[in-house]
């Protein structure tokens, strides 16, 4: 794992004229890229792999550039950077799975030391000392002795993976700003060094401030390849004043990632005493309703409705357990553990003897092949529900944000949603019964959209590194 340094192989060279790069490759199309053989890809907002979410769309990014650069009949040589500093205890676990998988991308530690809104004087001398540093960089780059700095340098092309970073919930403008400015540091990095940026498969928004928004538009724009991977974060881009005609839709990268293989996910089975069970998974996670009047009582709601809706998969026979899924292990946030929901909902369920708490750390790939096998998936987190997919298997997704709706819209699947903040019970057991019902017809076309995602993804990654 890689905190500092350069890639392991000779620098590439780069022709462009002499404006460099900014918007002008979408703008103007006078732009003219030569990548040398290996390219060299630097992959930027790695989260931590505890995110599973996250961790599954570097698998599917990783996977699907590689598959790219064998078609064009070249190499890639890969980095990855995290968002987390190497002072930062997060880091160590940060990129685990990523390692074991992918052993041959070079792994780093962010650029800037982490920040978290501390208390006292020391600690915002600190922030403040982190923010120069930050604003001394952009202005300078060659004055930087980071190691992500002199790879982005040494670059072809800069990725932001997808995920839901860029957005703020800050009322404040001048907060705002700056915590935009620190989140999105590599971007601007990456625009200030004139390198191609692609922001390959992202949500966006909703922004509470317009100086976050200002700032994340500004980095968009002036990317050489844009896609959201959903429709609603693509209108709110075109309202921060991108055309539409330089958006692309990409789904989730994590649609192209490779479920682990049948003799793995049988030992898993065999461990929990389900070899030959017919099992749904149950995964939650904690929400804190924003906007609520009372977001306790809403939480408290979900969590019973949550349970309710188990049960009913037990006394109704669709299945003959009902395993609930850590999907992910707060190591990176501790409002992001989902042991805590999972215990509220086993202490809630008439069933509970019938159901199964899976607490292993799971790799997104065999989380995919454990939710595919599934009769199917109720899914709070929306990487579980993507992972059902892809691992072929039905899912009804509960929703928290408009990805989650973008999402399903994409699959043709809307109908097959519950909104976290008024689940209708009566409305919801029949969705999941029809579900199971449904579930060959319900697979048949999930595989087919899932297949069509992977030629997009496939497509737009072609166009990233090897540009007309």
């Amino acid at each position: 794992m890689r905190t500092s340094g350069t890639w392991r192989k000779p620098l590439f060279t780069r022709a462009r004229d002499s404006a460099g790069l900014r918007a002008a490759v979408a703008r103007d199309g006078d732009e003219r890229w030569s990548f040398q053989n290996p390219m060299k890809v630097l992959i930027i907002d790695g989260l931590h792999d505890s995110d599973r979410g996250g961790a599954g769309i570097v698998a599917g990014l990783v996977d699907s550039l590689y598959s790219v650069a064998k078609q064009l009949g070249k190499s890639v040589d890969l980095a990855l950077v995290y968002r987390y500093s190497a002072a930062d205890k997060r880091f160590r676990s940060a990129a685990r799975h990523t390692r074991k998988s992918f052993p041959d991308v070079e792994i780093y530690s962010a650029p800037l030391r982490t920040f978290s809104r501390w208390r006292g004087l020391p600690k915002k001398l600190d922030f403040l000392f982190i923010l120069l540093t930050a604003c001394v960089s952009l202005v300078a780059p060659r004055l930087s002795r980071s190691g992500v700095v002199r790879a982005m340098q040494e670059a072809d092309v800069v990725i932001s993976k997808g995920g839901h970073f860029y957005r703020s919930g800050l009322r404040n403008p001048v907060a705002g700003f700056i915590d935009t400015l620190l989140s999105s540091y590599n971007l601007m990095m990456a625009i200030r060094l004139r390198k191609r940026l692609a922001l390959v498969g992202h949500s966006v928004g909703p922004f509470s401030n317009v100086a976050s928004r200002w700032l994340t538009g500004y980095a968009f724009k002036r990317a050489s390849f844009v896609s959201t991977r959903e429709s609603i974060s693509k209108q709110i881009l075109v309202e921060m004043g991108i055309a539409a005609s330089r958006i692309a839709i990409v789904p989730d990268t994590a649609f192209a990632l490779t479920p682990a293989p049948p003799e793995e996910l049988s030992r898993l089975l065999d461990a929990n005493g389900l070899s030959h069970a017919r099992y749904a998974v149950v995964t939650p996670r904690y929400w804190d309703f924003p906007g609520s009047a009372d977001p306790a009582e809403r939480y408290t709601a979900y969590l019973h409705a949550m349970a309710t809706l188990a049960d009913h998969l037990l006394e109704t026979a669709l299945v003959d357990r009902v395993l609930l899924v850590r999907h992910n292990d707060g190591q990176h946030l501790d409002f992001e553990d989902d042991a805590k929901p999972i215990e509220a909902i086993l202490e809630a369920m008439k069933q509970k003897q019938r159901a199964i708490v899976i607490r292993d750390d799971l790799s997104p790939t065999m989380q995919a092949a454990l939710y595919g096998r599934a009769i199917m998936t109720l899914g709070t987190r929306m990487h579980s529900v993507i992972f059902a997919f892809v691992g072929g298997g039905p899912a009804v997704a509960v929703s928290y944000t408009h990805k989650t709706d973008g999402m399903m819209s994409m699959m043709n699947l809307e109908q097959l949603v519950l909104p976290i903040d008024s689940i209708d019970l009566a409305i919801a057991r029949e969705m999941i019964t029809n579900t199971v019902e449904r579930r060959a017809a319900i697979v048949a076309q999930v595989a087919q959209k899932v297949a069509d995602f992977r030629e997009v993804i496939t497509a737009a990654l072609t166009e990233v590194v090897a540009p007309p």
